[in-house]
């Protein structure tokens, strides 16, 4: 009887062990399952990725027509020059695969929030982010480029000019360098996943601009 007992002892514990195992993959199940949720089909709003004051120096300042691009074009006004442009590019993104985007430009010059990206007085810090049907329609985009911002052929070697993971964006990205007129300007388009984004600065010595640039990149899921 000793020995049935302790046979039965034994086989309880098997169960109990069994059981266990069980529920233990079950809950590594469940954490694996979410965190595959927050993988690179999560949905975030290009208005919540682009550029922030934390990105950027004092100097200057968010214009009061960034945001979500309906609201962009409604205070700019479509017959400005950065009204004109914003729309039209984005019928033509709609039309290739674009879903939701924002313009967040920021300035020291008050005059400049109405320009074309880049064009206007003054210190000048613009972005352009898209969230695209998936990540083939947003490399299609970005091949294409934004705004006149080509997307560079890969052989293509210009002053200032990097492209791909060498820029810290990701395989499909540039970043060109440079100084116009006295002024340092950096310009960098990529595509991360469904997202793609555009950064045009004018006025910030490259650290500066790289520095506001990598703060957009990791705000992209």
């Amino acid at each position: 009887m000793a020995g049935n007992g302790a046979v039965g002892n034994a086989t309880l514990g098997i169960v109990a062990l069994s059981r266990w195992r069980v529920t233990l993959l079950g809950i590594c199940l469940v954490a694996v399952c979410a965190c595959e949720g927050i993988g690179s089909g999560t949905t975030i709003s290009p208005s919540t990725i682009a550029l922030r004051p934390g990105d950027l120096p004092s100097v200057v300042k968010r214009c009061s027509g960034s945001g979500t691009i309906g609201h962009y074009l409604a205070s700019v006004g479509t017959k400005s020059a950065a009204g004109t442009e914003i729309a039209a590019s984005w019928r033509r993104l709609r039309s290739t695969g674009g879903r939701e985007a924002a313009v967040v430009v920021y300035a020291s010059e008050p005059s400049a929030c109405v320009d074309r990206f880049g064009a206007g007085p003054g210190t000048t810090a613009s972005s352009l982010v898209v969230r695209c049907d998936g990540p083939d329609a947003a490399r299609a985009i970005y091949q294409q480029g934004l705004l006149g911002f080509v997307t560079p052929d890969d052989q293509e070697v210009l002053p200032g000019l990097v492209q791909g993971t060498a820029t810290g964006l990701g395989h499909n990205s540039w970043l060109l360098q440079e100084t116009t007129a006295g002024a340092p300007v950096s310009v960098a388009l990529w595509q991360r996943g469904a997202y793609v984004a555009l950064v045009v600065t004018v006025g910030l010595s490259p650290p500066v601009a790289r520095v506001a640039i990598l703060a957009v990149d990791r705000r992209m899921p």
